[in-house]
């Protein structure tokens, strides 16, 4: 904006010149100090990149009323990609992390199935379950970085009534001895003071709200299952 004020204030100068009569010499002179080809060059590229800040300040604003609804405290019927997309966003930043002097960053894989049909539910319930699920898995994979640390998310019909969202890491996983309590209030395997062990508990509340569940999946890794009805 900076720029493009100067650049106009500038354009809007040398129109002045014109206007006013002035001769060829004078307005060369103003046009070689103001650099006129440069700005003949760079302002339309300018406002481009200023057309583009602004589709991302709209498109994060938007995703960010998905992701908290705020008008919409009843049953309403989402496209469930873009729900996804919208807790994405949230998380985006933790995905990125320094390692011994080192940037390093975890993959994220969605593998979305087009032929779920849109969604009756609490969105806003469905939203936070994600969330806990996907900061849960950064989580993990920050404890134990792997060579390639990786979440994928996988979205397919169980059946015609039931869609299943699948979260999967490739960190360290659950221990067999403790995967029965992961879903008790205040249980945590985080270290103390990061993580309030209310996460998963109050997910599978949500979930249960939902008439769905939420279960954890033995294998490389975290799997987390969750499943719900398309329409409540």
């Amino acid at each position: 904006m900076h720029h493009a004020r100067d650049y106009s204030d500038q354009l809007l100068n040398l129109i002045a010149l014109h206007a006013q009569g002035a001769d060829n010499r004078q307005i060369d002179a103003f046009q070689a100090e103001i650099d006129l080809p440069f700005i003949q060059a760079d302002f339309p590229r300018l406002i481009e990149s200023m057309e583009t800040g602004a589709s991302r300040i709209q498109k994060i604003v938007a995703d960010l009323r998905t992701f908290a609804r705020l008008d919409e405290s009843e049953l309403k019927t989402i496209h469930l990609p873009e729900a996804v997309d919208s807790v994405v966003l949230m998380i985006n930043h933790r995905l990125t992390f320094e390692m011994n002097g080192e940037a390093r960053s975890i993959g994220l894989i969605k593998n979305y199935d087009e032929k779920i049909p849109p969604l009756y539910c609490y969105a806003g319930q469905l939203n936070q379950v994600l969330f806990h699920l996907l900061n849960n898995a950064i989580d993990a994979l920050l404890s134990e970085v792997p060579s390639q640390p990786q979440i994928r998310i996988t979205t397919r019909l169980k059946d015609p009534q039931t869609l299943q969202i699948r979260v999967a890491d490739n960190g360290p996983g659950v221990p067999e001895v403790l995967q029965q309590q992961i879903f008790d209030p205040f249980f945590t395997t985080k270290p103390i003071g990061q993580g309030t062990g209310l996460g998963l508990s109050l997910s599978h509340q949500l979930m249960q709200s939902q008439g769905g569940l939420i279960r954890y999946e033995p294998g490389e890794g975290a799997i987390f299952v969750v499943e719900m009805p398309i329409a409540m």
